[in-house]
């Protein structure tokens, strides 16, 4: 078996599949990119890590036209309130009721079912997000032109004739 050098090689090989100094920048180029995707790592772990509450819907139900029951679960540190913000919308993807629910200090985890009233039949209940620091930075209502959002939330009293 031989041993060949660069060196050996007619210069159109070395033109072509480069000199010495291509290993030297591929190694560079690799550990760069070893770099690069390790640091990517550890920036994803650390915006996961520090988030301070985990929200996730559970379930939605639409029982009837005036409202829809929003469940859902959140962990967060127990000393702090917690506000989250549910919506529903129509067949138009159009808002029909939409709240901020505050989670007062407590449990790490708490599952709650927050009974969102509706100026019309729900096709879809969502939890937009919860956030330790003020209302979260969601979606903004979007409601029909001329809809108000109705009054929330819905108790059986609750009369949207007046």
């Amino acid at each position: 078996m031989s041993s060949h050098q660069i060196s050996d090689l007619p210069p159109r090989l070395v033109d072509r599949y480069g000199g010495s100094g291509s290993r030297r920048t591929v190694l560079v180029l690799g550990v760069l990119a070893a770099v690069l995707i390790i640091g990517l790592g550890v920036l994803t772990q650390w915006t996961l890590a520090r988030s301070d509450v985990y929200s996730k819907l559970l379930a939605w139900s639409a029982p009837v036209d005036d409202h829809v029951n929003i469940t859902f679960e959140i962990r967060r540190n127990p000393k702090n309130t917690v506000e989250c913000v549910v919506r529903a919308q129509n067949k138009l993807h159009h808002d029909v009721g939409y709240a901020t629910v505050v989670i007062p200090p407590g449990n790490d985890y708490v599952q709650t079912t927050y009974p969102l009233a509706t100026t019309e039949k729900a096709y879809a209940g969502e939890l937009l997000g919860c956030s330790e620091n003020g209302p979260p930075a969601v979606q903004p209502p979007d409601f029909p032109p001329n809809a108000p959002n109705p009054q929330q939330p819905w108790s059986p009293n609750n009369d949207r004739s007046q």
